[in-house]
């Protein structure tokens, strides 16, 4: 993945993560917290060895943006599947199965997951799973 592939990368991630963390209309500290928990874990793993410390951050720098700049979710969802479809070939299974992973984790990080929640986690899989 080229560097300014990796920013754009993980600042569409951190969309789709805030997306998950707002489903409910607010943002629990549990679910802030578990970004970045999430984002110190990820640093270690082998297939994002590639990407700069800079890159990586750009999901929690794009996530406290949105809750000063919220957009609609079918918004943030639409873009990132545009995303995805031009870019395919940065989505290994690996990196899908991050951010699913990732979604899924902040979605129950706090009270469980909730019937919007499910919601966005089920288009979150049907994006990735093309």
């Amino acid at each position: 993945m080229q560097p300014d592939k990796y920013k754009i990368f993980f600042q569409k991630t951190g969309k789709i993560l805030f997306a998950i963390a707002m489903a409910d209309r607010k943002i629990a500290p549990k679910e802030y917290k578990a970004l970045q928990d999430i984002i110190e874990e990820e640093l270690k793993l082998s297939y994002l060895e590639e990407c700069e410390l800079k890159h990586i951050t750009q999901m929690k720098n794009v996530f406290d943006w949105m809750i000063k700049n919220p957009r609609p979710t079918d918004e943030i969802l639409d873009e990132f599947k545009q995303f995805k479809n031009e870019n395919y070939t940065l989505f290994t299974p690996e990196i899908k199965d991050f951010i699913y992973k990732t979604a899924n984790r902040i979605a129950g990080s706090y009270a469980n997951k909730n019937k919007s929640e499910l919601i966005i986690l089920a288009k979150i899989h049907f994006i990735l799973k093309d």
